[in-house]
């Protein structure tokens, strides 16, 4: 058994549990922040039939009628405790009755949601009476139903001190305790709950137990509670998923065991929206931004109109290098209402994602001024002071998330990029080693780190580090691509054509992917394969990319081939007359085919086009710079 404290062990009210009631309706309430998920809102289905029960035993059958009578009478409406005494029923009935039977019409009234009358009524009698009667948990009941949350608290506090053995005045008193942000005491009032009751009933007390224990950080602690709710509710998505969650914000779970409980929960309850944003949110949080986007792209699906799916979303796509994705969703968040907070969020977002610019010192002051308890803030904070050039500012910041925060790792790898954009190598590749000992398994973490090393002239490490980016997402063609950039930067051209054609695999036509391995073989040295591939890729389409065409002159005058040069040149022109490059070209193929005077008139339209430019000291193109 639980240590209890001294409020669950009164058979009846006490002058204890009436300084407890007092002390309680004077307490100050912590503010729940409106991202955080409500542990449960409605009154449970077991608290409804703990009303419907007690609005219908202990009461003589010969004045049921005469009281629902009452109750239905709209000329009564609203009833209270004065005009209730002044039926005629009432005034007939015997005096030492009129109690009992005032606490029976006042469950009536809250058992149909007449929350303000039923308060009204039972407020005409005395604690003590309430008690009785009956009907102190129908009072806390109303009181909560009435959005009266502290007077609610206090109400129910008074019962369970009364009633140490009913469960539902334990589970609502708990629930509004976590909703006001008394976790610690939430957690005693739900071990309570757990300790008097079996069966589902214990598996719901000990799931709202573990997310209480959640919002505290007791992570183990959650788990355990998580996992004993399964055993009594096998079949709650719910708690699979929150099972899951505190599994993930812990940190030391498998990762293949988290993701198992995720999709057990998402098995469970099919199309939870809130399921796949906190699997997303998982992944998001240990640099697997890839595997993040399908997740938050189905909440989305399922969730048109959550701010927090699409927020979590649009900071996925920020991080994950897709602005204008993460631009287009910020935009559907403008149309979702909002409350006071988040358009605060909203607003930061704004300037984060790009859509206003430059970001402004006051957006970021007043961000950082809003953090609290809330790592929204404190992330979006950090990103604003980066993007004002507030470095050290924004490691103070980032400094402040909990090792369990979601924003943690994504702060990092911002600190990071921020060092290897601003020439700090060596300070971003610290940090991304750091990362990676983490999260290993983030390829955007090993691309940065491939980056970075490529900076410091760690060519060796670099290509480890691509090499490993690319194996978590084969699927990239902006890896394929800087890899072989790379590959082709150390001359190894046989394994940047590998890598080439193994993307090509996946999508032999993609046109980015033609044209590095164009240039591959014209740096190799073999330009009939460049002149091959970049006609296949000409041929995809019916009017070929200037750039694509530009290239092909260049390597159809490697190989010699003027007529074909010639011609290309031309067709370019035609829809380019201002390409100098394609002009030299043009010279030096008229003059290889011995048509000088055409050679010469297309110098002197160079000399007008660039007046400075001049046959010697013309620069070659990229195919032709690049042949051995």
């Amino acid at each position: 058994m639980h240590d209890q404290s001294r409020l669950f062990s009164a058979p009846v009210l006490t002058l204890a549990a009436v300084i407890f009631s007092v002390s309680a309706m004077i307490a100050e309430f912590a503010v729940r922040s409106d991202h955080q998920e409500g542990i449960v809102r409605m009154i449970s289905s077991d608290d409804e039939s703990e009303i419907d029960r007690s609005a219908e035993e202990d009461v003589s059958a010969e004045h049921h009628n005469e009281l629902i009578a009452i109750v239905q009478n709209t000329s009564l409406a609203p009833l209270t405790s004065e005009s209730l005494r002044m039926t005629t029923f009432f005034r007939n009935i015997d005096p030492s009755q009129r109690a009992e039977l005032q606490a029976y019409v006042g469950r009536l009234l809250a058992k149909r949601k007449r929350h303000e009358e039923a308060l009204a009524v039972l407020a005409g009698l005395s604690p003590e009476e309430r008690i009785e009667h009956g009907s102190s948990f129908s009072f806390a009941q109303s009181y909560r139903g009435a959005g009266n949350v502290e007077a609610a608290i206090n109400a129910y506090a008074i019962h369970v001190a009364a009633n140490p053995n009913h469960n539902p005045g334990y589970v609502n008193y708990g629930i509004l305790l976590a909703e006001t942000g008394q976790h610690e005491e939430a957690i005693r009032v739900f071990e309570r709950s757990v300790d008097i009751t079996s069966s589902s009933r214990k598996g719901k007390s000990l799931s709202l137990l573990g997310q209480s224990q959640m919002a505290i950080a007791a992570h183990e602690d959650a788990i355990e509670s998580f996992d004993k709710s399964i055993q009594y509710r096998p079949d709650s998505g719910p708690t699979w998923r929150r099972f899951a969650s505190a599994k993930a914000r812990a940190g030391t779970y498998p990762q293949e065991e988290v993701e198992a409980d995720y999709q057990r929960a998402l098995a469970l309850a099919p199309g939870s929206a809130v399921t796949m944003k906190e699997w997303a949110e998982y992944n998001f949080a240990f640099g697997r931004f890839e595997a993040a986007l399908p997740l938050f792209r189905n909440a989305s699906s399922e969730a048109s109109n959550n701010f927090d799916v699409l927020f979590s979303r649009s900071l996925n796509l920020l991080v994950s290098e897709r602005p204008r994705a993460a631009r287009t969703v910020v935009r559907k968040i403008s149309n979702v209402e909002k409350s006071t907070q988040q358009e605060l969020l909203l607003q930061a977002l704004h300037e984060v994602s790009g859509i206003v610019r430059p970001p402004t010192i006051e957006t970021r002051d007043q961000t950082c001024a809003a953090q609290g308890d809330d790592e929204r803030f404190t992330y979006l904070c950090a990103m604003l002071q980066l993007a004002t050039e507030a470095p050290e500012a924004a490691i103070e910041t980032a400094a402040k998330l909990p090792e369990t925060s979601i924003y943690k790792q994504p702060a990092i790898f911002a600190l990071a990029r921020y060092e290897y954009r601003y020439d700090q190598a060596d300070a971003a590749l610290v940090r991304l080693d750091e990362l990676l000992e983490k999260s290993p398994q983030s390829s955007l973490f090993w691309l940065y780190k491939a980056r970075v090393q490529t900076v410091l002239g760690a060519n060796e490490g670099a290509l480890a580090a691509f090499e490993e980016s690319l194996e978590l997402n084969p699927e990239s063609r902006k890896i394929t691509l800087e890899m072989t950039d790379h590959l082709m930067a150390m001359e190894s051209y046989d394994q940047a054509e590998a890598a080439l054609l193994a993307f090509m695999q996946q999508r032999p036509n993609d046109a980015s992917v033609l044209i590095a391995l164009a240039r591959n073989y014209a740096a190799a040295g073999n330009p009939e394969k460049a002149e091959e591939t970049l006609l296949q890729l000409m041929s995809m389409s019916e009017e070929a990319d200037p750039e694509t065409t530009e290239q092909l002159v260049a390597v159809q005058m490697l190989l010699e081939k003027y007529p074909e040069a010639l011609a290309n040149a031309d067709n370019l022109l035609e829809r380019d007359p201002a390409n100098i490059s394609a002009r030299r070209m043009r010279v030096q193929a008229l003059t290889e085919l011995g048509r000088d005077d055409e050679a010469e008139e297309e110098l002197d339209r160079i000399k007008r086009l660039e007046p400075e430019a001049s046959g010697d000291d013309a620069p070659g193109t990229d195919f032709a710079s690049a042949a051995p």
